[in-house]
């Protein structure tokens, strides 16, 4: 099982919360995972992601640009 996820939206919607959630559940459930974070703004209202890479054996770096699941907090993403 492989799966790619990138999470969008606006800074302060909660992208990182929600990735740190998710990481947090799958380290629980045993499953690897590469995570990483892009942040264009820091400013409330800049746009940023964050990609996740998960499997069930281990992983060193995302694959090319095919999402399997994309959480879009905003209409930018």
């Amino acid at each position: 099982m492989e799966m790619n996820v990138i999470i969008a939206g606006e800074a302060g919607q909660g992208a990182f919360s929600v990735e740190l959630e998710l990481t947090e559940t799958l380290s629980r459930l045993n499953y690897h995972f590469f995570a990483t974070k892009n942040y264009m703004s820091r400013i409330r209202g800049g746009h940023n992601f964050h990609m996740i890479r998960i499997a069930d054996h281990p992983v060193h770096a995302l694959s090319g640009g095919k999402w399997d699941m994309v959480v879009a907090l905003d209409g930018e993403t």
